[in-house]
C-alpha cells in the first residue's frame, strides 16, 4: 500500500465529505472577506454561493462532485507527498535524532549494547510471567 493512494473513484460518502467541507469553506470564506471588507460584496456573496452549491450537491447528488474532486486532488498530491515527507525528515533529523545523541553522549544505554570484557555472558535473566489477575488492572 502506498503512502498516498490517487482516489480517481471517490466513493458517494467521500464525495458527500468533501461537498460539506467545501459548503463550510466557502460559506466562511465568503462572510469573513465580505464581512470584514476585503473583497467587494458581490465577490463575497459569489464565493459564500459556490459553498452553498457544494453543499447542496453534496447533499442531493455527490456524483455531481466528482470532476471537482479529481481536479482538486492532483495539484493536492504531490503537496502532500511532499510536505508529508518534510515533517517526517523534520521530526526524524531535529527532533529524534538530537534526542539519541543527547542520551549518547550522557551514557544511557537503554538495550544494553554495550561490549563489557567482564561478563561471562550476555544473557539477562527474566522474572517469569506477572500473575493473571494482573492482566485485568492494567493500570
Amino acid at each position: 500500500m502506498a503512502l498516498l493512494e490517487f482516489d480517481w473513484t471517490p466513493d458517494p460518502e467521500k464525495l458527500r465529505t468533501f461537498g460539506l467541507a467545501w459548503a463550510l469553506l466557502g460559506l466562511g470564506a465568503g462572510l469573513f472577506l465580505g464581512g470584514t471588507g476585503r473583497l467587494p460584496g458581490g465577490w463575497a456573496a459569489g464565493i459564500a454561493l459556490l459553498g452553498l452549491l457544494g453543499g447542496g450537491a453534496a447533499l442531493f447528488r455527490p456524483s455531481l462532485l466528482r470532476p471537482l474532486y479529481v481536479l482538486l486532488q492532483v495539484p493536492a498530491w504531490p503537496i502532500g507527498l511532499v510536505l508529508g515527507n518534510l515533517v517526517l525528515a523534520f521530526m526524524f533529523y531535529l527532533v529524534l535524532t538530537p534526542v539519541g545523541l543527547l542520551r549518547r553522549a550522557l551514557g544511557k544505554d537503554p538495550l544494553d549494547l554495550r561490549r563489557k570484557e567482564s561478563r561471562e555472558t550476555y544473557w539477562t535473566e527474566r522474572a517469569g510471567p506477572p500473575p493473571r489477575e494482573r492482566y485485568f488492572r492494567q493500570f
